[in-house]
């Protein structure tokens, strides 16, 4: 009946404890995060190309992307 009791205590302790971290961790206000930066762009020029031709695949070594 005694551990009963412990067990009983100790669980207890654990969930108070668990609760006081949760409401003191809370702050007082709402922080409301900043708006990142939108960048925009604009087409300066257009070159014709052929829509048949791709890049397998990319390599970056020493520095240069090939």
């Amino acid at each position: 009946m005694r551990m009963r009791t412990t067990r009983q205590r100790l669980a207890i302790c654990f969930l108070l404890a668990a609760f006081a971290r949760l409401v003191l961790a809370q702050p007082p206000h709402p922080i409301h995060a900043e708006r990142p930066v939108t960048y925009t762009y604009q087409i300066v020029q257009t070159f014709p190309h052929d829509p048949n031709a791709f890049t397998q695949g990319l390599v970056y070594r020493d520095g240069f992307l090939y």
